[in-house]
Formats: structure tokens, C-alpha cells, sequence
């Protein structure tokens, strides 16, 4: 092997080390450690007001028979439906049924107010929500006497702990996160004390909800 081709050997050999070494030496690493001391955060968001606007209802319903046999000649007749009276002129005594209205009882009223209200909370085990009626009755603003009351108020929400989750309660506990958790509001609207056309309402304070960490 002659002078010249020891050295371009030994060149080449020192080429690819050098390029191994650069090779090797592309890729560094470290490590950061970051910390977030998260504080106590309670927000409840709720509606500032509802209301039902009942649309008129005119309506005649067929409801019970009535029937009586009397003497002939008789000057005065009072038709009833209580003397149990059968297949006369092919009617059935059946007594007059007026809790009817819409097909419901009219009394009651079932009211859900949806998504009412939200919760955002951070806590080490949860939070509690409680409702309570404030303001039970409201009063027709004419006619103080004329009262509708607000009856069996409830809240609910599918992320509830520890009750059935589809009736509520009126304190239900919740699950501690970021992400806000939303739900309902849910009670009887009494009509049996309404008299008068009009408007019914409290005296600005129908529920209250109560947010507090466990």
C-alpha cells in the first residue's frame, strides 16, 4: 500500500467517526417540574327570573247523567244523580266530574324549570345545592286574597350523588370539577286558592339556592 492510499484510509476513517459523533450528540433532554396550588372555587349560576304565561281556555266538557222518576203531575223536579236510578229512558245515573281540566287534575300543576341554574366548584369533596321557597305564595296583584302557591320545590341534575337523580331533592350533593354542572328547578304550582284573572307573583324572591363546599 503506497503513501497515498494510507492516507485518504485514514482520512476516511476519521470522517466517519467524526460523523458518528455528531450523530450521537443531535438529541439532549431535561426535565421542568410545574405546580399549581388550585384554590377553593364555589360559583353558582342561576336564573334571575320565570314565569308561566297560561294561554286562555274555553271549553264545555260531557261529564255524568242525570235522571229521576217522578209521578206523574208533579209540580217541581229535581233531576240528581244520586238516587242510583238504572236504565231509565236509557240512562245511568253518573255524577258530574269537574276536576277535569285538559285531561289533568286542575288543581296541580308539575313545573320543571330547565337548566335553571349551573355549578362550578373546586373542593377536596364535593358541594352541596339546597333550594328553598322563600316566597311560597303569590298573590294576584289586584286581589291579595287570590293566592297561587308554589308547593314541593325540588333540584335535580343527572350528576347528582346519592339520590335518585330523575325525581331530586332539596338538597342533593355534587361532584367537585371545573367544567359546570347544570340542572333544575322543579315544583307544584297549587291553583286551588286562584280567584281572579291577573298576575300572580311573590314578593321578588320565589326560591333561594344555597352553594357551599363539603
Amino acid at each position: 500500500m503506497n503513501m497515498l492510499t494510507k492516507l485518504v484510509t485514514a482520512l476516511a476513517v476519521v470522517g466517519a467517526s467524526v460523523s458518528v459523533a455528531n450523530a450521537q450528540q443531535k438529541t439532549v433532554s431535561g426535565t421542568v417540574d410545574f405546580k399549581v396550588n388550585m384554590p377553593s372555587v364555589l360559583v353558582l349560576y342561576h336564573w334571575d327570573e320565570a314565569g308561566i304565561d297560561f294561554q286562555p281556555q274555553v271549553e264545555a266538557q260531557i261529564s255524568g247523567h242525570g235522571v229521576e222518576q217522578v209521578d206523574a203531575g208533579e209540580a217541581n223536579v229535581s233531576v240528581t244523580t244520586n238516587n242510583n236510578t238504572a236504565n231509565v229512558l236509557a240512562l245511568n245515573d253518573e255524577a258530574l266530574s269537574a276536576t277535569q281540566f285538559k285531561g289533568h287534575d286542575a288543581q296541580t300543576v308539575k313545573v320543571t324549570l330547565q337548566d335553571a341554574w349551573a355549578v362550578r366548584s373546586i373542593s377536596e369533596n364535593g358541594v352541596e345545592l339546597i333550594v328553598e321557597t322563600t316566597d311560597k305564595a303569590h298573590k294576584n296583584d289586584l286581589d291579595p286574597t287570590s293566592v297561587i302557591n308554589v308547593e314541593n320545590t325540588k333540584v335535580k341534575s343527572t350528576e347528582a350523588v346519592g339520590v335518585d337523580t330523575g325525581i331530586g331533592a332539596d338538597r342533593i350533593q355534587l361532584p367537585s370539577k371545573w367544567v359546570p354542572i347544570k340542572g333544575d328547578i322543579t315544583f307544584d304550582l297549587d291553583l286551588s286558592g286562584a280567584k281572579k284573572s291577573g298576575l300572580y307573583a311573590s314578593q321578588g324572591q320565589t326560591f333561594t339556592l344555597k352553594l357551599s363546599a363539603k
